[in-house]
């Protein structure tokens, strides 16, 4: 994420404790919204440390974090709000991968539908 904010590629050679911090130290002036996508990781202490650095920053500017997971995980969290999404139905699912392949409102050609 740091590389991501500031454009710069010396990352590599930080330890994750010297990352984290200049990231706090990017993001303590700025109101933002992260977004973890397929997080999977139930480490408790992971996401406690993630959460102290992140509560340190956020709470003066109304900035937020949203993880986008599994239930198990969002439990383990202990996550403030939580939202079950339900997978779309077969109907709309194959509408949604029609129009991706084959542009929106056009027909699918008969030698590529099986």
């Amino acid at each position: 994420m740091v590389e991501l904010i500031t454009g710069y590629d010396n990352l590599k050679r930080k330890s994750k404790k010297d990352t984290m911090k200049q990231l706090v130290q990017l993001l303590k002036c700025r109101r933002y919204l992260i977004v973890c996508d397929d997080v999977c990781n139930a480490n408790r202490s992971i996401w406690k440390s993630v959460e102290k650095d992140f509560l340190e920053i956020s709470s003066s500017r109304g900035s937020k974090m949203m993880v986008l997971t599994h239930q198990e995980v969002a439990e383990m969290m202990n996550a403030s709000l939580c939202y079950h999404l339900d997978g779309l139905p077969d109907e709309d699912s194959w509408k949604l991968f029609k129009d991706r392949v084959f542009g929106r409102g056009r027909k699918e050609t008969a030698e590529l539908v099986v």
